[in-house]
C-alpha cells in the first residue's frame, strides 16, 4: 500500500470517528434574524403555559417570558434538537461528551435551553429535546437564578453561561473566556430587550 493510500485511509477513518462512528448528522441551516425570532415566538404559548406550576413566587412573568425567549434564541436558534459541547467550540457531534487535550470530559448541552445532563436532572427535565419538557425546566432554572441573583440581569446571564452550579472550568478563566462571557451577557440582555418590545 502506498503512503498516499495510507494517508487517505487514515483521513477517512478519522472523519468516521469524529462524525459519530459513521452516522450522518443533520445540519442545521442558517436562519435570518427574522426567521429565528418567528421560530422562537412560536414557543410563546408553551412558555406561558409553563409558568403555571413552574414559576417561583416573587418572579415576574413579564420578565420570565421574554427572558426565556431570549435564552432559546441565544442558545439554540429555536432548534429543539440543537446540541453543542460546552466550552469547546465544537457543535453537532453525537455522543454524551468529548475529551479535551487533558483527557477531561467536555459535556454535551442539549435542546432549546442547552441543558447539560446534570442541569436536566436538577430541574426535573426528562427529555431536553422535547420543548414541552425543557421549557418548564428553563422556567424553574431561571426562577431559581432570578431569586438568587435578586433580579440582576447581568448576574443571571452570567450564571446561565456558567451553568446552574455557577462554576466555570479552569480552562475558561482566560482573558479570551472573559471576553466571551461578557459578549454572552451583552447579547442575552440585548435579546431580552428585543423580545420584551415585541
Amino acid at each position: 500500500m502506498s503512503t498516499n493510500t495510507k494517508i487517505a485511509l487514515a483521513a477517512i477513518l478519522l472523519f468516521v470517528v469524529l462524525s459519530g462512528r459513521g452516522r450522518k448528522l443533520p445540519r442545521q441551516k442558517r436562519l435570518t434574524t427574522k426567521q429565528v425570532i418567528d421560530k422562537v415566538q412560536g414557543y410563546h404559548q408553551l412558555i406561558v403555559d409553563s409558568l403555571q406550576g413552574s414559576l417561583a413566587k416573587g418572579v415576574p412573568s413579564d420578565w420570565m417570558i421574554p427572558w426565556v425567549k431570549a435564552t432559546i434564541d441565544h442558545e439554540s436558534d429555536g432548534f429543539p434538537h440543537a446540541t453543542s459541547y460546552k466550552m469547546s467550540g465544537v457543535a453537532n457531534h453525537s455522543g454524551e461528551y468529548l475529551l479535551d487535550a487533558n483527557g477531561q470530559k467536555i459535556p454535551l448541552a442539549k435542546g432549546l435551553g442547552q441543558f447539560l445532563d446534570s442541569t436536566s436532572k436538577q430541574f426535573s427535565v426528562k427529555d431536553p429535546y422535547n420543548p414541552a419538557d425543557i421549557i418548564p425546566g428553563m422556567v424553574r432554572l431561571l426562577s431559581y437564578l432570578y431569586l438568587k441573583k435578586e433580579g440582576d440581569l447581568a448576574r443571571i446571564a452570567n450564571s446561565y453561561y456558567a451553568g446552574a452550579a455557577g462554576k466555570m472550568p479552569e480552562q475558561t478563566k482566560s482573558p479570551e473566556a472573559s471576553k466571551d462571557k461578557q459578549s454572552y451577557i451583552d447579547t442575552q440582555i440585548m435579546l431580552y430587550n428585543t423580545y420584551k418590545a415585541l
